[in-house]
């Protein structure tokens, strides 16, 4: 249902979607998922100096506006507007192999396939902006306008150690990133909401998504992509749009967890925890780990 303040026909929206491009890149201890656009990657070298990867990644890889006019009558004070977001985390599975089948290989997950979340400002929430500045802009005129953008972003270790019972606690027995897969679908909804109350209307909705998906090899230690069937997709900005159960109980949430944060603590959980569950040690190579993996 769309929000009947809303002048459906002074709904405009310009988007710039093209420029964003899932990538892999490299630090000597990290791998960092990115999209490219907005990317510094001359100083992703940054990290291994204890910098936070949203300092380097500081623009939008896709962004862009809605403006619109509401009906004659509707009073604009009574109401707010802006994007929010809905996020489908897909999955996350990555696998890494020794220099040689005896040293093992492992494989990690973060155990949140097909869990939607909502995606929005930990503390504007349920909005995507940071603060209503930013959400909205309202000119003389009465033109409401939204902006919205996204960069969404993973940085996990490029090795770890194998802690597979057989090789007795040793820290020398190193595995290298052999392949990873990441997939995110996400719902950006330009919405109204009562200033009195909780609720948000969707007027207008991009669905997006994005996959990583990489294969490595290791040439004098040093990793090389092999394959990438990596890919992303932006489906036309549709007014009125419809909501699957998940997204609509998602979307209004202002408590609970967030999709940013949600998967930065399963990471370290995945990653620094010897114990955690979302991991798998083995002795020798999976079966997918080719010959030639390490030369």
């Amino acid at each position: 249902m769309v929000a009947s303040s809303v002048e459906l026909s002074t709904l405009k929206h310009n988007f710039t979607t093209n420029l964003a491009k899932p990538a892999l890149d490299f630090t000597p201890n990290f791998a960092v998922l990115h999209l490219t656009q907005g990317c510094k990657r001359s100083e992703l070298a940054g990290l291994e100096a204890g910098r936070k990867i949203e300092d380097i990644i500081t623009g939008a890889a896709w962004s862009g506006a809605s403006s619109f006019k509401l009906k004659a009558g509707a009073k604009a004070d009574d109401f707010e507007y802006g994007y929010s977001q809905t996020a489908l985390f897909g999955t996350f599975f990555a696998t890494y192999a020794g220099e040689k089948p005896a040293l093992g290989s492992i494989s990690v997950e973060l155990g949140l396939d097909a869990t939607t979340l909502p995606d929005g400002s930990t503390t504007h929430r349920p909005w995507s902006a940071p603060d209503a500045l930013a959400r909205e802009k309202r000119a003389a005129d009465g033109t409401i306008t939204c902006p919205q953008q996204d960069h969404p972003n993973l940085v996990f270790p490029l090795t770890m150690i194998n802690k597979n019972p057989d090789f007795k606690g040793s820290n020398a027995i190193k595995n290298y990133l052999h392949s990873v897969k990441y997939v995110l679908s996400f719902h950006a909804l330009l919405c109204e909401r009562k200033k009195t109350g909780h609720d948000l209307e969707p007027i207008a909705g991009l669905r997006w998504a994005t996959t990583w998906n990489f294969s490595l090899k290791y040439r004098q230690g040093k990793p090389t992509i092999v394959q990438n069937a990596s890919s992303r997709s932006f489906d036309t900005i549709v007014s009125g749009p419809s909501l699957n159960t998940d997204e609509a109980l998602a979307l209004p949430k202002i408590s609970g967890p967030l999709f940013n944060p949600e998967v930065n603590a399963r990471l370290k959980q995945a990653f620094r925890d010897d114990t955690s569950t979302l991991k798998r040690y083995d002795s020798t190579w999976f079966l997918s780990i080719p010959k030639d993996f390490f030369t």
